[in-house]
């Protein structure tokens, strides 16, 4: 006889049908599923649905209520089970909703597939944070690079401000001294030399005092 393909939460609706809702209780349920449909879903969902079985979650299950929230049940105790066997989180929860609309306790029937997508949203969405994290990370090396770019900035402009202002004070100093020297050069016998430093002397010292003034007013 070829048995009609069927996914877990639909075989344990046919097996609740045919042999009652106890039947959820006795861990040969798996074998009756085997002879009743052709189970779809992995191979490792017949395992979890055999070890759900052989520690009475199946009963477990069939205590909740209609009006009680089944995901929060099953996801504890899914929790347990991950925590005990090792088995994939959303395969486990799968299961047990499997139970719980096959009991009619929830007309929503679980896919595997939903899981997986919920799965990869979760992933999604930390790899979404991690993205965002990195993009605070870089902005803030922008930020201190701009920084340690304006600090040496910064520096080179009063480094060149200070040897401005030190060239400023010897040449400043070299005109400064022009008449004093064009005055020694005509005490000393030296007329054409002294005539000639003394108005330059002058110039550059009206020229040094114009520019004082300026900086003063500014």
């Amino acid at each position: 006889m070829n048995k009609e393909p069927k996914t877990l939460p639909q075989a344990i609706k046919i097996v609740v049908g045919k042999y009652g809702k106890d039947i959820v209780n006795d861990v040969r349920m798996v074998n009756i599923i085997n002879d009743v449909v052709s189970l779809e879903d992995p191979n490792a969902v017949k395992s979890i649905l055999r070890d759900c079985l052989r520690l009475g979650y199946g009963g477990k299950i069939l205590a909740i209520k209609p009006h009680e929230d089944y995901h929060l049940k099953t996801k504890s105790l899914s929790k347990d089970i991950v925590d005990s066997h090792g088995y994939k989180e959303d395969l486990v929860q799968y299961v047990l909703e499997s139970f719980v609309f096959g009991l009619g306790t929830s007309q929503q029937v679980p896919c595997l597939q939903n899981h997986k997508k919920q799965k990869t949203h979760k992933i999604c969405q930390l790899i979404s944070k991690d993205e965002e994290v990195i993009l605070e990370d870089t902005k803030q090396i922008n930020y201190e690079k701009g920084d340690q770019e304006d600090n040496e900035t910064s520096i080179k402009d009063k480094i060149a401000t200070i040897i401005g202002t030190i060239i400023g004070i010897v040449v400043t100093c070299i005109i400064l001294s022009l008449p004093v020297l064009g005055i020694i050069c005509l005490l000393n016998d030296q007329p054409l030399l002294g005539i000639t430093l003394l108005p330059i002397g002058l110039l550059g010292y009206l020229f040094a005092l114009n520019l004082m003034q300026k900086h003063e007013t500014s």
